[in-house]
């Protein structure tokens, strides 16, 4: 049996998440402050589009590849997405709508007065919910 686990964070977070959608190997994935919603952030920014530049063209120009990189269907193993409440980088709501959408393999854990970078600053006290959850994650 598989022990992989996928962590990643941010951008890093979609893309666990992505993997996690189409390989049904993994043990689970931790997504820290995930986006989950391209056309959701490709719209809320001011002037860059960085997820137009990500996938290499905005949905006008290329309606496909934008269909292609988005999270369809459910994850196909148990997903924590930890998020702090003050992240200001990615919307909190990218993980509370994934998570009501998926509440079947979602465990959620929204860290209150948390902001974007905590989540991976060793140092910060919110880093115990990732370490925590790995814990979880290596008994299965």
């Amino acid at each position: 049996a598989s022990r992989i686990v996928l962590i990643g964070h941010s951008a890093g977070g979609y893309l666990a998440l992505k993997h996690a959608h189409e390989d049904a190997g993994l043990i689970g994935v931790v997504a820290l402050a995930p986006i989950t919603d391209l056309v959701a952030i490709s719209d809320s920014g001011p002037g860059d589009d960085p997820t137009s530049s990500a996938i290499g063209a905005t949905r006008d120009e290329n309606a496909g590849r934008w269909s292609d990189a988005m999270l369809t269907g459910s994850p196909l193993s148990t997903v924590h997405s930890i998020h702090g409440t003050d992240d200001s980088n990615v919307p909190p709501a990218q993980s509370t709508s994934y998570g009501a959408t998926h509440s079947d393999v979602v465990v959620e854990h929204q860290l209150p007065g948390v902001n974007h970078m905590s989540l991976i600053d060793p140092h910060d006290e919110s880093f115990s919910t990732l370490l925590g959850t790995l814990e979880d994650l290596r008994e299965r």
